[in-house]
Protein backbone atom coordinates (compact mmCIF):
# COMPACT_ATOMS: atom_id res chain seq x y z
CA UNK A 1 0.00 0.00 0.00
CA UNK A 2 1.34 3.52 -0.74
CA UNK A 3 2.05 5.91 1.49
CA UNK A 4 -0.31 9.45 1.13
CA UNK A 5 1.79 12.24 -1.07
CA UNK A 6 0.32 15.71 0.94
CA UNK A 7 -0.48 16.99 -2.29
CA UNK A 8 -2.94 14.60 -3.12
CA UNK A 9 -4.66 14.67 0.47
CA UNK A 10 -8.28 16.22 0.42
CA UNK A 11 -10.58 17.34 2.75
CA UNK A 12 -12.58 14.52 3.85
CA UNK A 13 -10.61 11.81 2.00
CA UNK A 14 -10.49 9.03 4.33
CA UNK A 15 -7.52 7.88 5.58
CA UNK A 16 -5.36 5.09 8.21
CA UNK A 17 -2.98 7.06 10.48
CA UNK A 18 -0.34 5.11 12.65
CA UNK A 19 -0.74 6.17 16.22
CA UNK A 20 1.05 2.64 17.95
CA UNK A 21 -1.20 0.79 15.59
CA UNK A 22 -3.29 1.95 12.34
CA UNK A 23 -6.43 3.76 13.18
CA UNK A 24 -9.48 4.94 10.64
CA UNK A 25 -9.56 8.99 10.21
CA UNK A 26 -10.64 11.70 7.58
CA UNK A 27 -8.39 14.83 6.55
CA UNK A 28 -10.38 17.40 8.22
CA UNK A 29 -8.19 19.97 7.06
CA UNK A 30 -4.66 20.58 5.16
CA UNK A 31 -2.68 23.30 6.82
CA UNK A 32 0.62 24.97 5.42
CA UNK A 33 3.42 25.31 7.44
CA UNK A 34 6.85 26.80 6.47
CA UNK A 35 8.50 23.16 6.23
CA UNK A 36 5.39 21.45 4.25
CA UNK A 37 2.11 20.79 5.09
CA UNK A 38 0.79 18.93 8.13
CA UNK A 39 -2.51 17.44 7.69
CA UNK A 40 -5.23 17.37 10.58
CA UNK A 41 -7.07 14.41 10.52
CA UNK A 42 -10.11 13.48 12.92
CA UNK A 43 -10.54 10.37 14.08
CA UNK A 44 -14.14 8.44 14.28
CA UNK A 45 -14.41 9.20 18.16
CA UNK A 46 -14.43 12.97 17.28
CA UNK A 47 -10.54 13.77 18.35
CA UNK A 48 -8.88 15.81 16.00
CA UNK A 49 -4.79 15.52 15.56
CA UNK A 50 -1.95 16.90 13.19
CA UNK A 51 -0.12 14.00 10.90
CA UNK A 52 2.60 13.70 8.66
CA UNK A 53 2.68 11.66 4.94
CA UNK A 54 4.77 8.89 6.51
CA UNK A 55 1.93 8.02 8.62
CA UNK A 56 -0.99 8.21 6.53
CA UNK A 57 -2.19 5.51 3.95
CA UNK A 58 -5.36 5.56 1.91
CA UNK A 59 -8.84 4.09 3.51
CA UNK A 60 -11.76 2.37 1.64
CA UNK A 61 -14.69 2.45 4.00
CA UNK A 62 -16.64 0.23 1.86
CA UNK A 63 -14.08 -2.72 3.05
CA UNK A 64 -15.08 -2.27 6.33
CA UNK A 65 -11.50 -2.42 8.06
CA UNK A 66 -9.85 -5.01 5.44
CA UNK A 67 -7.93 -2.42 4.01
CA UNK A 68 -5.58 -1.71 7.32
CA UNK A 69 -2.46 -1.91 6.29
CA UNK A 70 -0.14 -4.43 7.75
CA UNK A 71 2.27 -3.21 11.08
CA UNK A 72 5.31 -3.82 8.64
CA UNK A 73 4.21 -1.14 6.45
CA UNK A 74 4.76 1.65 9.14
CA UNK A 75 8.41 0.40 10.21
CA UNK A 76 11.56 2.18 8.77
CA UNK A 77 13.65 -0.25 8.90
CA UNK A 78 17.53 0.84 8.64
CA UNK A 79 20.95 -1.37 7.08
CA UNK A 80 23.52 0.94 9.22
CA UNK A 81 24.56 -0.39 12.60
CA UNK A 82 25.93 1.58 15.46
CA UNK A 83 29.80 0.11 16.23
CA UNK A 84 30.63 0.63 20.52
Amino acid sequence: MKTVRANDIRPDDPIWVWDGCWLPAVVADVVFEPDGRLVIVRFENGCSAPASGPDLKPRDPDARGSDRPRLFARLDITKESKSV
